[in-house]
């Protein structure tokens, strides 16, 4: 094999190895900036049994809800507003939880969750826990998961 065969070959091994180097190291930050939410469970506490029923119920009723009924939609999420501090309180997916440390995807509030139940007609999560107000009485953040 000639000289400038050899080295021309491995230039361009080199060159290959330098551009998979930067293929990989992208995909990896890619994923750093797809990494979930950490919530410590200090921060959330178990919900009661008839809180978790009630609501479970209501995201049961908007997934079997007709898509036409706007008032009866508006009157439940109206129902169901009285237990959150407001619409917009955050609802979070756990996705695992590893040395007490729950990791969550990216939030949602509750009244685009509403929406969403009644728009794929399907309540696919249970509730696991809730983070109530210094008076006890609204839902400041809610946690679902998966059935």
């Amino acid at each position: 094999m000639s000289l400038f065969t050899y080295r021309t070959a491995v230039y361009i091994l080199v060159l290959l190895f330098i551009f998979s180097c930067k293929s990989s190291q992208t995909a990896k930050s890619d994923e750093v900036d797809e990494e979930p939410q950490v919530i410590r469970s200090s921060d959330i506490i178990l919900v009661d049994k008839e809180l978790k029923d009630t609501l479970e119920g209501y995201f049961k009723l908007f997934a079997k809800m007709d898509l036409a009924d706007i008032e009866g939609r508006d009157a439940k999420m109206a129902e169901v507003f009285e237990y959150f501090s407001s619409p917009d309180t955050p609802v979070f997916f756990a996705l695992y939880n590893s040395d007490g440390e729950k990791y969550y995807d990216k939030p949602v509030t509750i009244s685009k969750y509403l929406h969403y139940l009644r728009d794929t007609r399907q309540a696919p999560h249970i509730i696991q826990a809730v983070k109530l107000d210094e008076s006890q009485t609204k839902i400041t953040k809610i946690e679902l998961a998966v059935k």
